[in-house]
């Protein structure tokens, strides 16, 4: 815990030191990382419950609230005394970190909304204010996230895009996502690349299943959150930011969420045809097709007909959702 509390690179130092003492005992450098990135989620989930409850749990004007939000988890409800008293204290130590390093109510309350513990939110704090300016000039979604790469790169904890090599070539797996490329065409364009598995000190081919992992996971989740801290610490920080900033942000996280490509194949998955394939052949079909959900619903239904033929390729699933636009 105190190591946490001083920084990553003490948690690093200290796993290092570990690894080096117990060699003989088999503690390995890569399976400490494991066991404890699993625990600093833990604190990291809890650090963020807490800033997000800061003001309505009146969090920094006493410690009562915060053993009263210890006491509502189901590990406190669950545990036996001493561990209950543990999970109190390890609540109060949190608060105390949060309160320290997140200094104003309206940080702790945008950074709660993120998901993030407080040293990942720090770090990309620290990232966003050396590149605000940049990230404002960027024109498109291609140029934005390349900008964006190296910190979604940090950030994105993930094991199997850990195994993904060479590292130079998860930033084509992400854009191979997010252009709609199926998870065949994927696997197939990173072979082409000379991707591969890490497989402990050898090397594997890429499969399918590893492929569908990392594009759902590693971009369609974890990247997704990155790109939302990094616009909630640009609202923070800057009032003057024009719409059309946070509209391109917008499109790239659900890009990355969806693995689509454009505006209205993001739009067409999110009124009911909820799969990458089936969107992007709605898409090239219509491609004149208005953005604005309520517009294209009505043109979906202007066009029934001819949606609906395209629609018969698919499961009656799909053509029961046009049925009940």
């Amino acid at each position: 815990m105190n190591a946490y509390i001083s920084g990553f690179e003490t948690v690093r130092k200290m796993l290092n030191d570990i690894s080096k003492r117990h060699t003989k005992q088999n503690f390995t450098l890569p399976s400490l990382i494991w066991q404890t990135n699993y625990k600093l989620q833990i604190i990291a989930a809890i650090e963020s419950y807490l800033m997000s409850h800061w003001e309505s749990a009146e969090l920094g004007v006493d410690i009562e609230g915060v053993e009263s939000l210890a006491k509502a988890t189901l590990g406190y409800f669950t545990g036996t005394h001493e561990q209950q008293i543990k999970i109190i204290d390890l609540f109060i130590k949190l608060a105390k970190n949060v309160q320290s390093k997140i200094t104003t109510d309206a940080q702790k309350r945008a950074y709660g909304k993120t998901l993030f513990g407080v040293q990942d939110i720090k770090d990309i704090e620290a990232w966003v204010l050396t590149k605000s300016s940049e990230l404002l000039l960027v024109n498109n979604e291609n140029e934005l996230l390349d900008l964006l790469w190296p910190i979604l790169m940090i950030k994105i904890d993930h094991a199997n895009l850990a195994k993904f090599a060479p590292i130079e070539q998860h930033i084509t797996f992400a854009k191979t996502w997010i252009q709609g490329q199926t998870y065949v065409e994927m696997l197939d364009t990173l072979k082409k690349t000379g991707s591969y598995m890490i497989w402990g000190v050898s090397q594997r081919q890429l499969d399918q299943e590893f492929i569908i992992d990392i594009a759902d996971g590693a971009f369609g989740y974890n990247s997704t959150l990155i790109v939302a801290a990094v616009v909630e610490v640009l609202k923070i920080h800057s009032d003057d930011i024009e719409d059309d900033f946070f509209k391109l942000m917008d499109l790239l996280q659900k890009q990355l969420k969806y693995g689509l490509p454009n505006a209205l194949t993001i739009s067409l998955y999110e009124i009911g045809f909820s799969d990458r394939v089936i969107a992007i052949e709605l898409a090239n079909a219509f491609p004149l097709f208005p953005v604005y959900k309520p517009e294209l619903i009505r043109e979906i239904k202007r066009n029934r007909e001819q949606v609906g033929k395209i629609l018969d390729r698919f499961p009656s699933y799909f053509t029961s959702v046009l049925n009940s636009l």
